[in-house]
């Protein structure tokens, strides 16, 4: 009866061994769990971020492309006024300032096609009150 008693408590001791390393088990599956949730939260942050930054690499190189060509044609315009001494000596201040209204719309963009530009819209996405287009 001793013996039996005795491997009783044995198997006491060892069915409380497993339940604590099930329990430890069970902690670590969850921490797995968890790490891998955040894993795959970081993953998926990192392609968005990826995603945004190559579509402002694109949006910023065609607004260089745009305003590249627009400032080539103020230096041209520039350099054709400088050229031009009729332009100064002769012709009428309105005629000079017409021509350099013409360097400025040339320079400037229009409201809409600031707008146009997706960073300005991201920006600003509603119109200035009292504003005139």
């Amino acid at each position: 009866m001793e013996a039996v008693l005795h491997w009783r408590g044995q198997h006491a001791q060892a069915i409380r061994e497993r339940d604590a390393l099930q329990l430890l088990l069970n902690d670590r599956d969850e921490q797995l769990h968890s790490l891998e949730q955040s894993r795959r939260a970081e993953f998926d942050n990192g392609r968005a971020a990826e995603q945004v930054n190559s579509e402002l690499r694109t949006e910023l190189a065609r607004v260089h492309d745009h305003y590249y060509g627009r400032l080539l044609s103020v230096v041209s315009s520039i350099q054709r006024a400088r050229s031009d001494t009729d332009l100064i000596y002769s012709r009428t201040p309105e005629q000079v300032f017409r021509a350099l209204d013409e360097i400025a719309a040339i320079a400037h963009p229009t409201k809409d096609e600031a707008r146009s530009i997706s960073t300005y819209a991201a920006l600003n996405p509603k119109p200035e009150a009292g504003s005139q287009e």
